[in-house]
């Protein structure tokens, strides 16, 4: 198991356990095809990266649980389809790039690693498990979205102060703090007892929560769904190579194929099975 669709071929034969146990950061995932996992922020897991593999691996993996129908809150990073593991600030990449160097990886052979995040949601009896592609959640540039937003609180503190700032300073002033933010960098002032960080937290708004039933009922009660970006071009029809090729003939029929439409990013695949 080397690749996010080995991984979701292990989580369905898995499924059961999945469904049961009390917390999936628990779950005793098998090591060896893992080549970092963490304790605590963005990634949980990561996936071995096997340059001649077919597919080759290497995705980060978010595990986010909720005792509701909704997702908890990202920690520590903004949710994209893809991340430099640079990106994630220099302490928690030294030790990303520790554990996979200790796992026989070269770690920087492969800076830009695809993510995935694996959500589990319980109500009442019912659960629902998605193994889900970190584009369902990008849907704007990153550091843009971080840039707007301190714009916008700048922007607040200044007309509550009735002072004025040129836009040309605004814009730089909020591209330098999006930097800061994203790298989660620590921070040490003189004679302070504390370090300080700027830390970003991103909520999902009910729209695009693919565990909503009203928004997405394609996502069953009591289902465990794969799902990526749908397009006719040849990367989606390889994706489908892949995972089709994990799974045995009978699993692959079984499963309940469909296009599901985010309301801001297109389309998505979904391979969906009872739990």
């Amino acid at each position: 198991m080397f690749s996010i669709y080995h991984f979701f071929a292990y989580l369905l034969h898995n499924r059961r356990r999945l469904q049961f146990v009390p917390n999936l950061t628990d779950f005793p995932f098998p090591s060896d095809p893992l080549s970092f996992r963490g304790k605590g922020g963005f990634p949980t897991l990561a996936l071995r990266f096997n340059p001649g593999g077919d597919p080759p691996g290497g995705e980060l993996l978010g595990l986010k649980d909720s005792s509701s129908y909704s997702i908890s809150t990202f920690q520590s990073h903004i949710p994209a389809g893809a991340i430099s593991i640079d990106s994630l600030g220099n302490e928690k990449a030294n030790e990303i790039y520790e554990s996979m160097n200790a796992a026989g990886e070269d770690a920087k052979s492969m800076p830009i690693r695809e993510v995935f995040y694996l959500i589990r949601g319980q109500r009442q009896c019912y659960t629902k498990l998605c193994l889900i592609h970190g584009n369902f959640f990008e849907t704007a540039n990153t550091e843009e979205v971080v840039q707007f937003v301190l714009g916008q609180v700048f922007a607040d503190c200044l007309i509550e102060d009735e002072r004025s700032i040129r836009p040309e300073h605004l814009d730089s002033l909020s591209r330098a703090l999006a930097h800061e933010v994203l790298s989660n960098q620590y921070r040490s002032v003189k004679n302070a007892s504390v370090a300080f960080r700027l830390q970003v937290e991103a909520d999902v708004i009910e729209k695009t929560n693919i565990l909503n039933p009203d928004y997405f009922p394609a996502i069953r009660d009591d289902t465990i769904s794969f799902i990526i970006p749908y397009s006719m071009d040849i990367d989606f029809r390889q994706r489908r190579r892949y995972l089709k090729s994990l799974l045995t003939q009978e699993e692959w029929t079984a499963g309940r194929k469909m296009v599901i439409t985010h309301p801001f990013n297109g389309d998505f695949f979904v391979l969906s099975y009872a739990l």
